[in-house]
Protein backbone atom coordinates (compact mmCIF):
# COMPACT_ATOMS: atom_id res chain seq x y z
CA UNK A 1 0.00 0.00 0.00
CA UNK A 2 3.00 2.35 0.90
CA UNK A 3 4.48 1.84 -2.39
CA UNK A 4 1.52 2.37 -4.62
CA UNK A 5 0.93 5.29 -2.74
CA UNK A 6 4.46 6.52 -3.29
CA UNK A 7 3.82 5.84 -6.80
CA UNK A 8 0.71 7.63 -7.04
CA UNK A 9 2.42 10.81 -5.47
CA UNK A 10 5.28 10.91 -7.49
CA UNK A 11 7.84 9.40 -5.62
CA UNK A 12 8.91 6.69 -8.10
CA UNK A 13 12.64 6.02 -6.06
CA UNK A 14 12.31 4.24 -2.59
CA UNK A 15 14.69 1.95 -0.55
CA UNK A 16 13.86 -1.69 1.05
CA UNK A 17 15.44 -2.40 4.32
CA UNK A 18 15.29 -6.42 3.89
CA UNK A 19 15.69 -8.65 0.51
CA UNK A 20 11.97 -9.74 1.54
CA UNK A 21 10.65 -6.49 1.01
CA UNK A 22 11.64 -6.71 -2.85
CA UNK A 23 8.98 -9.11 -3.84
CA UNK A 24 6.29 -6.97 -2.93
CA UNK A 25 7.82 -3.74 -4.03
CA UNK A 26 8.45 -5.11 -7.64
CA UNK A 27 4.39 -6.49 -7.31
CA UNK A 28 2.95 -3.30 -6.50
CA UNK A 29 5.30 -1.21 -9.22
CA UNK A 30 4.43 -3.93 -11.72
CA UNK A 31 0.88 -3.21 -10.95
CA UNK A 32 0.83 0.21 -11.11
CA UNK A 33 2.08 0.22 -14.54
CA UNK A 34 -0.03 -2.11 -15.64
CA UNK A 35 -3.45 -0.28 -14.12
CA UNK A 36 -2.18 2.71 -15.46
CA UNK A 37 -1.45 1.70 -19.24
CA UNK A 38 -4.44 2.24 -21.07
CA UNK A 39 -5.43 5.14 -19.18
CA UNK A 40 -2.38 6.84 -20.09
CA UNK A 41 -1.93 5.68 -23.37
CA UNK A 42 -5.70 7.15 -24.36
CA UNK A 43 -4.49 10.29 -22.66
CA UNK A 44 -1.15 10.38 -25.03
CA UNK A 45 -3.12 9.65 -28.23
CA UNK A 46 -5.02 12.27 -27.46
CA UNK A 47 -2.44 14.81 -27.05
CA UNK A 48 -0.89 14.01 -29.81
CA UNK A 49 -3.73 14.11 -32.14
CA UNK A 50 -4.64 17.33 -30.75
CA UNK A 51 -1.00 19.04 -31.35
CA UNK A 52 -1.52 17.56 -34.84
CA UNK A 53 -5.10 19.37 -35.32
CA UNK A 54 -7.40 17.25 -34.30
CA UNK A 55 -10.10 18.40 -31.96
CA UNK A 56 -10.06 16.04 -28.81
CA UNK A 57 -12.31 16.57 -25.36
CA UNK A 58 -9.03 16.40 -23.53
CA UNK A 59 -6.82 19.77 -23.18
CA UNK A 60 -3.33 18.37 -21.79
CA UNK A 61 -0.71 20.91 -21.74
CA UNK A 62 3.36 20.08 -22.58
CA UNK A 63 3.96 19.04 -19.79
CA UNK A 64 1.63 16.31 -19.09
CA UNK A 65 2.39 14.93 -22.40
CA UNK A 66 5.79 14.75 -20.87
CA UNK A 67 4.65 13.00 -17.60
CA UNK A 68 2.67 10.80 -19.63
CA UNK A 69 5.75 9.49 -21.70
CA UNK A 70 7.86 9.69 -18.74
CA UNK A 71 5.23 6.96 -17.36
CA UNK A 72 4.95 4.72 -20.20
CA UNK A 73 8.62 4.97 -20.34
CA UNK A 74 8.84 4.17 -16.43
CA UNK A 75 6.80 0.93 -17.35
CA UNK A 76 8.62 0.00 -19.99
CA UNK A 77 12.07 0.23 -18.09
CA UNK A 78 10.43 -1.91 -14.83
CA UNK A 79 9.05 -4.46 -17.82
CA UNK A 80 5.37 -3.79 -16.86
CA UNK A 81 4.51 -3.49 -20.56
CA UNK A 82 6.38 -3.94 -23.73
CA UNK A 83 7.01 -1.94 -26.38
CA UNK A 84 4.56 -3.85 -28.83
CA UNK A 85 1.93 -3.43 -26.39
CA UNK A 86 3.41 0.36 -26.02
CA UNK A 87 3.45 1.72 -29.57
CA UNK A 88 -0.19 -0.54 -30.37
CA UNK A 89 -1.42 1.50 -27.97
CA UNK A 90 -0.27 5.03 -28.99
CA UNK A 91 0.98 4.77 -31.97
CA UNK A 92 4.74 5.89 -30.72
CA UNK A 93 7.48 4.00 -31.24
CA UNK A 94 10.22 4.93 -27.78
CA UNK A 95 12.03 7.36 -29.43
CA UNK A 96 8.91 9.22 -29.77
CA UNK A 97 8.16 8.93 -25.86
CA UNK A 98 11.79 9.69 -25.39
CA UNK A 99 11.13 12.87 -27.24
CA UNK A 100 7.90 13.67 -25.88
CA UNK A 101 9.34 12.96 -22.22
CA UNK A 102 12.53 15.18 -23.19
CA UNK A 103 15.04 12.61 -22.52
CA UNK A 104 17.93 12.52 -24.57
CA UNK A 105 18.94 10.52 -27.30
CA UNK A 106 20.76 7.47 -26.59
Amino acid sequence: RLVRRSLARGYYQGWDMHPGHLPTRYAAVYAFYREGLERTAARLVAYTHRAGGDITDITDEPATARALSGHLLRGLDCGAVDAAETARLTGLTRADLEALAGRPRR
